[in-house]
């Protein structure tokens, strides 16, 4: 019996292969019918003869596991968890965030700015706070204030001499973000924000 003979003109059927065609409606029907009221489990993950090792997301076989699906597989969900599950970022700014933006702009850096910014910004580096969870310091104070030091009072630190750094560092932002002809509402809200965040 040969398939898909619904395909060719009503006039070529006989009576087998009309059969058939209706066999296949109605059955194609019933599972519709079961799919909609029966959760199904997913299937099984079964290997083809020879095919070698296999990359699975969950219930989902990566079929084409090329470096920057993989990265995105491993990196990109967990990392963002990370930042949820230790207060950095909360589960809806998560969600607003322009993760493509960040990963195209930490590329365009160069590998030890990239990593000096990973560090920081996931509190892994030289701080006060950091240093006194590896156990090389019996205090996290700041040596200028005296308060805890960790990555973010290292850019909202107010002591002396720390103002004159941030206003000068403020001034580099506003100009780079002149010479790249950035929108000047634009520039107003980063500047604006990055004042009212310190």
């Amino acid at each position: 019996m040969y398939g898909h003979q619904d395909c060719k003109t009503k006039d070529s059927h006989r009576r087998l292969a009309a059969l058939n065609c209706e066999m296949d409606a109605l059955a194609k029907q019933h599972w519709a019918r079961i799919y909609a009221k029966v959760q199904l489990a997913p299937a099984p993950h079964i290997s083809i003869h020879n095919e070698g090792w296999t990359i699975w997301s969950g219930t989902d076989k990566v079929v084409a596991p090329s470096r920057n699906a993989l990265h995105s597989l491993l990196a990109d969900q967990p990392t963002q968890m990370w930042w949820v599950c230790h207060n950095r970022i909360s589960e809806a700014a998560k969600d607003s965030v322009d993760w493509a933006t960040c990963s195209t702009g930490m590329k365009a850096l160069k590998p030890g700015r990239r990593r000096w910014i990973t560090k920081h910004a996931s509190a892994n580096c030289r701080v006060g706070t950091t240093l006194l969870t590896w156990k090389y310091q019996d205090d996290d104070h700041c040596p200028r204030c005296g308060r805890s030091k960790s990555t973010t009072h290292v850019l909202t630190c107010t002591a002396m001499g720390a103002n004159e750094v941030w206003n000068e560092n403020l001034d580099k932002v506003a100009q780079y973000l002149t010479d790249s002809d950035t929108l000047p509402a634009l520039q107003e809200a980063i500047l604006t924000n990055l004042a009212c965040w310190r």
